[in-house]
């Protein structure tokens, strides 16, 4: 039996359809079809049942893909017991999350980490993971949402504060809003008006904080941003007072598949040691 077969069999059980597995895959939808009837021959049944919506899981599929996810999830796990004993940590290791999130993982000492485990590939991925990603390489999400999808579960990172900013020199009245992802894909709205003015104009709404910072800075209007952002930016003024204390929760999503990773393990301690330097405003002094 040809394991990539088997590996197509999961990325089609996981995404519902031919096209969606394909696309995981980085594969023709010919060659996921071929693969999947070569398995179902050799099996001498069919693991799914076809029709113009997507595929479903026969009662033979759902038995043969439970067994297929634990010989998925033990072949991964000696793989980074065989690499761990020989002193590697190597392979690809993603990381999904808002661009922004991503920006200041990159310009604040990811290339540290990098340094100190130079076997593993990083991959920064600013989008919605597709459900085949998590049983590919590796994966963690850092997203503001506290419901995980695709079996995934959340750990909580740590609280990223935030505060109004505008333009130097502007008092502007109307708000730029931020609408950034959440994990499930869903576009989740973060409230810019402290004071829930019902006649406060949103003028313009964005999916990335970097830009609602540069909409900020242009004089479009003031916007919630997260500090670590706003406080080192000199083209920008703190609205905020220090009784005001906004901030959002930022979670690591992991799906159990991964969590036995060595490098899944590796990254996530990273994360809680530099959470402070990546997330947090600079105190003046320091």
């Amino acid at each position: 039996m040809d394991w990539n077969d088997i590996r197509v069999s999961l990325a089609v059980a996981r995404a519902g359809s031919l096209n969606q597995a394909a696309m995981a895959l980085n594969m023709d939808q010919s060659t996921v079809s071929r693969r999947l009837t070569a398995l179902e021959a050799q099996l001498g049944t069919t693991l799914f049942q076809r029709s113009r919506h997507g595929v479903l899981p026969t009662e033979a599929g759902t038995v043969f893909f439970a067994s297929a996810t634990e010989i998925e999830r033990r072949a991964t796990s000696l793989v980074d017991q065989v690499q761990a004993a020989g002193g590697q940590r190597a392979g690809v290791l993603r990381i999904c999350g808002d661009q922004w999130t991503l920006n200041r993982l990159a310009a604040n000492g990811l290339w540290g980490f990098m340094e100190q485990h130079p076997q593993i590939e990083m991959r920064l991925v600013s989008d919605i993971p597709h459900p085949t990603v998590w049983h590919q390489d590796p994966s963690i999400g850092l997203w503001f949402s506290s419901k995980p999808a695709d079996g995934a579960f959340a750990v909580k990172l740590g609280a990223v504060p935030y505060a109004v900013y505008a333009a130097k020199g502007t008092l502007p009245c109307d708000w730029v809003k931020l609408r950034a992802q959440n994990a499930a894909g869903c576009r989740e709205t973060y409230e810019a008006d402290p004071s829930n003015d019902p006649n406060a104009e949103v003028r313009l709404s964005c999916t990335d904080a970097a830009t609602v910072l540069e909409s900020v800075a242009a004089g479009i209007g003031k916007a919630v941003l997260p500090r670590c952002l706003g406080d080192n930016d000199t083209r920008l003024t703190c609205l905020s007072g220090p009784e005001d204390d906004r901030h959002r929760t930022l979670c690591l999503h992991v799906h159990p598949d991964s969590l036995s990773s060595k490098r899944v393990e590796a990254m996530m301690a990273w994360l809680r040691t530099s959470f402070p330097l990546i997330f947090l405003p600079i105190c003046p002094g320091n």
